[in-house]
């Protein structure tokens, strides 16, 4: 806030590298790509979700492990959307609100999906690697997981994905993640790369 005192020649924090004192996102370019990401995201992964929905498939647990992936990589979808338009609603008024936008409700969701999105995505993918691994190294040995093993290995990745994602947000680690994991920057990711803070 030492921006709005004219006199004070450096300001301490300096920025985030994302935000500015006008805008939540600064960057013309970012601004764009969060608008086109989050439409391509939303669109593609919904045509993929319904298409493995209703398509006749002969490998129903190869198409189970296609949908999941389609839908955690719609939540960060709808995460870059749920930012983008929150940039548009404080675009040349962001200073005077950017507090009440990083501890608000809306932003710690934003984290939480963005990080459930990442985090499941990495399990569904490694799942179907290992499971084209062993197909490809050992064709005749191996019997193909049932859709029902397949849909609780899926669900187990899911809560393990939602813990990480939720553990920053509960009282129950104890303070170690800070009042601002996901709130220490304008776009509610832990992107901790940078020097938010004042310096002492």
């Amino acid at each position: 806030m030492c921006s709005f005192a004219t006199h004070v020649r450096v300001c301490y924090p300096k920025g985030d590298g994302i935000s500015s004192q006008e805008h939540m996102l600064d960057n013309s370019l970012l601004r764009t790509c969060v608008w086109v990401m989050g439409a391509i995201g939303c669109t593609g992964n919904l045509i993929v979700l319904l298409g493995r929905l209703f398509a006749p498939t002969n490998n129903v647990v190869h198409s189970l492990y296609l949908r999941n992936l389609a839908l955690s990589d719609l939540l960060m979808g709808v995460y870059l959307f749920i930012i983008a338009a929150a940039d548009q609603h404080y675009r040349g008024v962001y200073l005077r609100h950017q507090y009440t936008w990083r501890h608000s409700y809306t932003c710690s969701l934003c984290g939480f999906l963005s990080t459930l999105s990442c985090e499941s995505s990495v399990l569904i993918l490694s799942l179907v690697t290992w499971d084209r691994f062993v197909s490809v190294t050992q064709p005749l040995a191996r019997k193909q997981p049932s859709p029902k093993a397949a849909a609780l290995t899926l669900l187990v990745l899911w809560c393990l994905a939602a813990v990480v994602a939720l553990a920053p947000l509960s009282h129950l680690a104890g303070g170690y993640f800070g009042d601002e994991f996901y709130g220490s920057n304008g776009v509610c990711l832990s992107l901790h790369i940078h020097e938010p803070y004042a310096m002492y």
